[in-house]
């Protein structure tokens, strides 16, 4: 038994020919990132005959994200301890950023990969993407697939998340896939609202998340920029980043409120762009199902987030919602059985004029 909200069949979306991923856990450990288990990659940019990639070194398998296939990587159980445990400020939000989830496949997909089925409102944001300086700001981004893929197709893109991911995920990610630009334009500086930064702020203990001077590199990824700054949602936004950061034409975050706690700490980040930004930007958000199997918990859990609460609490701030395209998550159980019944949305969200 699902939740009431259900998605529009004409809007269902099915994974591209033309965008593929794959991983692989890591072998030689002495060449690669401490804590990086596994290699994932996914296409970019297809092109007959040549295929170019984007590879991200993640802590775990991803989940839930691989079509049929697709290599995946399976991560033998060691009964060691989680490594992320140990990282300055470890919550169990911060832990699940250091993998891949449904929500940034169908984001990439959707913004960068066109099908001839997509409703016209996709095609916009499909057009705006590819035209390039598109200036995104992303919430929660994790290991960074998302942002860097955006950066690929030509926006400038400012990542954001809790400093230890920025330090032990995104800056090493962002590095790795930076590549030199196919425009002849190598040379040309980077966009000066991405290198308007705060000065560091004093912090009082050792795993305050909240200074902004955690990276101030700006690096190109095939036609675009991508910059990476810590972002506590918990925390006032003034204090983390400056007003030209703010000033973006897309808010973009990717399955990155499983937990309410997380749902209302991005609601409130998200209002505080809207109120700061002069270029009315929209968020787009995608968030998969999660709901319990037992109808009557639907909206009754106080931790974990359902597609309900998202649609409710969205709606609560007077913004309007819209999904633009959505397609099931696959999982295979052990015994063999295939279980997609677990959705992933795409969610437009503008606030009301």
């Amino acid at each position: 038994m699902t939740s009431g909200f259900r998605g529009d069949p004409s809007r269902l979306r099915p994974p591209s020919e033309h965008f593929r991923c794959r991983e692989r856990i890591v072998e030689d450990q002495d060449n690669f990132d401490h804590l990086a288990v596994v290699a994932f990659e996914c296409s970019v940019g297809h092109q007959e005959g040549k295929e170019n990639v984007l590879l991200f070194y993640c802590r775990e398998p991803s989940c839930g994200v691989l079509v049929d296939n697709e290599p995946a990587a399976e991560k033998e159980e060691d009964g060691a301890v989680d490594p992320s445990f140990f990282d300055p400020g470890y919550t169990l939000a911060g832990k699940t950023g250091f993998q891949v989830w449904p929500g940034s496949r169908l984001v990439v997909e959707a913004l960068t990969v066109p099908q001839s089925s997509d409703p016209d409102d996709l095609q916009k944001w499909q057009q705006r993407v590819s035209k390039g300086a598109f200036r995104v700001l992303e919430l929660g981004s994790g290991v960074g697939m998302v942002g860097a893929s955006l950066a690929h197709a030509g926006c400038q893109v400012l990542l954001t998340d809790l400093s230890t991911l920025v330090s032990e995920s995104l800056i090493p990610n962002l590095e790795r896939n930076s590549i030199s630009s196919s425009s002849g334009e190598e040379d040309a500086p980077p966009p000066e609202w991405m290198t308007t930064y705060l000065p560091a702020l004093p912090t009082s203990t050792a795993d305050d998340s909240s200074s902004s001077d955690t990276s101030k590199t700006t690096l190109r990824i095939g036609q675009g920029w991508v910059a990476a700054a810590a972002l506590d949602w918990t925390r006032p936004l003034d204090n983390q980043l400056s007003n030209e950061q703010c000033q973006v034409d897309l808010i973009v975050a990717s399955d990155c409120v499983w937990l309410v706690s997380m749902l209302e700490g991005l609601l409130d980040t998200v209002q505080s762009i809207f109120e700061t930004s002069k270029r009315s930007p929209t968020l787009l958000m995608s968030f998969q199902r999660r709901d319990p199997d037992k109808p009557e918990e639907t909206n009754t859990s106080k931790m974990f987030t359902t597609v309900d609460r998202v649609m409710e609490e969205l709606k609560a701030q007077e913004w309007a919602v819209e999904c633009l395209v959505w397609h099931p998550v696959v999982y295979h159980e052990e015994d063999g059985k295939r279980d997609d019944s677990k959705e992933v949305f795409l969610l437009q969200v503008n606030p009301h004029q």
